[in-house]
């Protein structure tokens, strides 16, 4: 069964039921109402009867005039009889009397009761009233009523609730299949465009605004589609510049090997050319490694906690320390308060290392490795005293595979920056470049501070 159909009968059914519901109680609540009207009319004319009658003697007295009217106060539909001494019907209005209306002589007691009597298939409606004079019985009234025209109207009203609940239920059906198709026709086009959009293109778009729910849909689904279409493009555009970044290396060792396999040579020259070889595999190597780590920060899932970005920076440095020695560069930490972030402490040291590997490839004498706590955020700011950045690098130094000029002769893969860029992003913050005066770089990840600090600020 479609949506549309489901929606429809359930609101057919759901009303249908609604309907019957409310004609239950509103039977309920007229029936009451009609047999309570029934027992104060039957009270009042028993308590006016009763009040006709006139004591003499010991026995209860009605002459013409009382008869007329007893029949005046019980109108054309109620029935009424007068019993006197042992049960004995002094005047009464039908004959025979119900064997009902007799036990409830029988059985009265002092004062006005209202009963529920049954004569053969009928219902009956009773009020009885004794004659009291002084403490002394002198007979009993009873005034009764058939209840079978309430039963009646019950019946038939509830059978015309229940056509015109199923009417109506059967008329909602079909109104709702108007509607829901009107309704979910935005979700058949949702539909059509999703079945017809592949891997390799991307560019359909739902294009339906509007602040309702299928407009807030088709907007989430078009910014899903951005977010697709933009990783597919990273991915190809990955898988370009990693095939562009092997072949140079692979057509070198491939030249090489041809070469030193055309004809003999001297120990020396293989020597040469294995060594050029070997130089490749390195930087083969180092391109894999470069692209496994780029992998992670794109796809490794983070393991959030409080982490003192401090002392992050602390440990990676030590690390680089004995590098930096070796080529001459000072590398120092400057950590102020405690800097906590919400973060993943491995992928953070993985971003600042290899901030730090391109800082040890351009430094002159000295790299500062700067972590601060401004308000809500955490900032890691790399500073070498290297040349800084190009124009050119400053837009796309955090680019995949993108390198300058320098970086190109350094051999640079051109990952570096990406990386850090990557797992910032993956924690909420980023990556910027700026330069600084006199010359010199500065390369600052920018994370949001952990709530710790927030809650101790207020």
């Amino acid at each position: 069964m479609t949506l549309r159909a489901r929606l429809a009968w359930s609101y057919g059914v759901a009303f249908a039921v609604a309907v019957l519901l409310f004609a239950l109680v509103s039977l309920a609540s007229i029936d009451r109402a009609l047999r309570s009207s029934l027992d104060a009319r039957l009270s009042t004319a028993a308590e006016a009867v009763t009040a006709l009658a006139d004591v003499h003697a010991g026995a209860i007295v009605f002459d013409d005039e009382d008869r007329l009217q007893m029949a005046q106060a019980l109108g054309g539909e109620m029935e009424g009889v007068v019993f006197g001494a042992g049960d004995r019907p002094l005047v009464q209005t039908t004959s025979p009397l119900p064997s009902a209306v007799i036990v409830a002589a029988r059985d009265a007691r002092t004062g006005l009761a209202r009963v529920r009597l049954r004569s053969g298939v009928h219902d009956l409606r009773a009020a009885v009233s004794t004659v009291d004079r002084n403490g002394r019985t002198f007979g009993v009234i009873v005034v009764w009523e058939s209840s079978d025209f309430i039963d009646e109207f019950d019946r038939d009203a509830a059978i015309v609730m229940l056509v015109a609940a199923l009417v109506l239920g059967a008329v909602v059906v079909v109104l709702s299949s108007m509607v829901a198709r009107r309704a979910l026709a935005p979700l058949e086009r949702f539909t059509a465009i999703a079945t017809e959009i592949e891997a390799h293109d991307l560019s359909r778009r739902i294009g339906r605004g509007g602040v309702d729910e299928l407009g807030r849909l088709g907007s989430a689904f078009d910014r899903m589609l951005d977010r697709l279409e933009a990783a597919f493009a990273r991915q190809r555009q990955f898988t370009a510049d990693a095939s562009h970044e092997l072949r140079a290396p692979l057509a070198v060792m491939r030249t090489e090997t041809d070469v030193a396999l055309a004809k003999e040579r001297s120990a020396a020259e293989y020597r040469a050319a294995l060594e050029t070889i070997a130089g490749e595999v390195e930087r083969i190597d180092t391109l894999v490694g470069a692209l496994l780590v780029a992998a992670r920060a794109d796809s490794a899932r983070l393991q959030i906690e409080p982490v003192d970005a401090g002392e992050i920076a602390l440990l990676t440095v030590q690390r680089f320390a004995s590098a930096a020695a070796a080529r001459g560069i000072a590398i120092k930490t400057d950590a102020g308060d405690e800097a906590f972030v919400e973060g993943d402490a491995q992928a953070l040291d993985r971003a600042l290392a290899a901030i730090l590997h391109n800082a040890l490839d351009l430094a002159r004498e000295s790299i500062n490795v700067e972590v601060r706590r401004i308000d809500d955020r955490v900032e890691i700011a790399v500073v070498d005293d290297g040349p800084g950045f190009s124009d050119e690098a400053l837009a796309h130094g955090t680019e995949r595979f993108w390198r300058g000029e320098s970086a190109r002769r350094r051999g640079s893969t051109g990952l570096g920056l990406s990386i850090a860029d990557a797992i910032a992003r993956a924690h909420g913050g980023a990556v910027y470049l700026t330069n600084v005066a006199p010359h010199g770089a500065r390369v600052t990840i920018i994370l949001r501070s952990s709530p710790r600090h927030l809650d101790g600020a207020r």
